[in-house]
């Protein structure tokens, strides 16, 4: 990760611990820290500052999909354009969905309950990525998973690569 993304996700994280501590009402301030938790998962997700807090863009420009999606994506994909692609409907509607493997709320409960900006920025980094899989795979992850211990195997059925359009290249 470059130190962009890095100094971002830090300062997103910042802003959580700081929104969390803040003299507002507790509906302001969790709302606050939902928005905050989230666009640092998008820039964890994506690698890079191009992303924004919608789903177009995580499909856009979320790295890791499932293989089942990215299979989908690929057969999908024809003369179209990465992004024509991820807008793609069938019957109305997507058929990829984004998730995390580590539900953020684990993260926002560690924050209410004190957490330190460094810890905020540790637990992102580890598990704070989100995969772009297809509604049926969503359907199989266990819904309610309150610690990391619980959300370990969330994904064990669920083979993560990482999209080609976002390759390393040497």
């Amino acid at each position: 990760m470059d130190q962009q993304c890095y100094d971002q996700i830090y300062a997103l994280c910042s802003l959580a611990k700081t929104c969390n501590d803040a003299p507002i009402l507790q509906k302001h301030r969790r709302t606050m820290v939902d928005a905050a938790i989230r666009a640092a998962s998008n820039i964890v997700t994506a690698e890079s500052i191009s992303v924004y807090n919608s789903t177009d863009s995580i499909l856009q420009w979320g790295v890791w999909w499932s293989e089942r999606a990215l299979h989908l994506y690929q057969q999908l994909r024809g003369h179209r354009t990465h992004r024509q692609t991820t807008n793609i409907r069938i019957e109305g509607k997507r058929p990829w969905t984004v998730e995390h493997q580590y539900p953020v709320n684990i993260i926002k409960h560690h924050i209410y309950n004190g957490y330190l900006t460094d810890e905020i920025v540790s637990w992102m980094l580890r598990y704070g990525r989100a995969v772009v899989v297809l509604h049926e795979e969503n359907k199989l992850l266990l819904s309610s998973c309150k610690t990391e211990a619980e959300a370990q195997y969330r994904y064990e059925n669920i083979s993560i690569v990482r999209h080609p359009n976002f390759e390393k290249k040497p």
